[in-house]
């Protein structure tokens, strides 16, 4: 008998690996992102000689009041390794996130990655690099530079004791004492203290010549699944947040030993038998007991998204997609904000009654990566440059009344009156101290 043909996978995952571990050790920031705060529009004072205007517009020309003391130039700051910080700040307590830039990706490969293809790899499979890049992550993570305190956290104490067991059953694997089961071992899921995270590639044409800007929801295809897309629209409906169970912990009531269990679906079967040596090798079919201390949750959050009215057709009904938050992605999100939300488009099947019925059909939903809000709070604005200028140039004009009215509601033609009504109910009105 012949044997049969193996065909093994067209990508190398180990030199893939390998290489992610080289960004996330080697990877150094070079450009410094200059934000101005909301509140220098408190201080700022717009120079209104026209004989001294110009189109550069310099944010120092309007103090005067520090010329005659002059502060010095701050030194530019040397390159420093971006994603190692991330991680020391995620060993230190300080982060429970690690977001990984595309566009960092994209720009570090140098020759001997390029033909690896990491970022086209990531944006056609992401949900499976999700767990590639956390196993290089766990492989290059620091180890703690300050003192941490158990008295903060009650998770610091149960993780304690598993990275000790862990250690003690890895060196006892390279000693052969007594064979132990690989089963021993806590799962990665357990021990990780981050959610890891994808920020898209920005808007552009990508490697293989798709377009990168954000989707309507109706030009989500079937062959978007798996992929790393961005889709835009109106938050219509925002749930709670809740605890979502990601590992499940067992203990025995005869032997007691702890079993723990990876919950990837919406929906899973507890386990109710023992499975160690001990009770198999006695036969004593010990019960297990789920230890919810010692299992581990994250927050979750799902949110529907419609399409914006632009994108809506003529006769046409809105569609809405399911967006599901995870870990540091949640409360991001609140009903009426406009935002661009980069996921993993995966399909879900029905459970319950909807599963007798739907028979092989599946759902489909959303698995956010990344949130960008198109309104901002005025907390969270920040100026440049050409802001100001826009401000000064609609000043002049003397239609500021005009300008302002016409961008309450774009989207509804004509009706000036109503929409200066409101206007002036919005800005109108005395100052009140209480």
């Amino acid at each position: 008998m012949g044997t049969l043909l193996t065909l093994r996978a067209p990508v190398k995952y180990d030199a893939q690996r390998a290489a992610f571990e080289d960004f996330l050790t080697d990877y150094k920031s070079t450009t410094q992102e200059v934000e101005i705060p909301s509140n220098a529009l408190q201080d700022l004072s717009i120079n209104h000689d026209d004989d001294n205007t110009s189109d550069e517009y310099d944010f120092m020309d309007d103090v005067d009041t520090n010329k005659a003391n002059p502060k010095p130039a701050a030194p530019s700051e040397a390159p420093r390794k971006k994603y190692m910080d991330q991680l020391q700040e995620v060993v230190d307590r300080k982060r429970n996130e690690v977001l990984i830039e595309l566009d960092d990706l994209d720009n570090a490969l140098g020759e001997e990655f390029s033909g690896l293809k990491l970022v086209e790899s990531i944006e056609r499979n992401a949900k499976h690099y999700v767990e590639i890049l956390s196993q290089a992550v766990d492989k290059v993570m620091p180890k703690e530079s300050r003192d941490i305190t158990f008295k903060d956290d009650v998770m610091d104490i149960i993780q304690s004791q598993r990275e000790k067991r862990n250690e003690s059953v890895m060196l006892a694997a390279e000693n052969d004492v007594e064979q132990p089961q690989l089963d021993s071992l806590f799962p990665a899921e357990l021990t990780r203290r981050y959610t890891l995270a994808f920020k898209p590639l920005t808007p552009a044409v990508s490697h293989d010549g798709r377009n990168l800007k954000a989707l309507a929801i109706r030009d989500v295809r079937g062959e978007h699944l798996g992929r790393l897309i961005t889709v835009r629209g109106i938050a219509t409906r925002v749930s709670d947040v809740k605890p979502a169970v990601q590992v499940n912990a067992y203990t025995c009531d005869r032997c007691g030993y702890e079993i723990f269990q990876t919950v990837a679906a919406k929906s899973f079967s507890p386990m109710t038998e023992c499975a160690s040596p001990e009770c198999k090798n006695n036969n004593s079919k010990g019960q297990l007991f789920l230890s919810t201390r010692a299992s581990k949750f994250v927050p979750f959050q799902e949110v529907k998204i419609q399409e914006m009215a632009d994108q809506v057709p003529v006769g046409h009904i809105p569609r809405t997609l399911t967006v599901q938050c995870h870990g540091t992605l949640t409360r991001h999100i609140n009903p009426g904000d406009v935002a661009d939300i980069a996921g993993i488009f995966l399909p879900t099947p029905y459970t319950g009654f909807k599963a007798i019925r739907a028979g092989l059909l599946t759902d489909t939903y959303l698995e956010a990566q990344h949130v960008h809000q198109h309104k901002k709070a005025y907390e969270n604005l920040t100026f440049d440059a050409k802001t100001f200028q826009k401000i000064e140039k609609y000043k002049k004009s003397g239609r500021m009344y005009e300008y302002l009215s016409r961008s309450i509601a774009p989207e509804i033609y004509g009706h000036q009156d109503v929409k200066k009504a409101l206007l002036l109910l919005l800005i109108g009105g005395v100052t009140k101290e209480i």
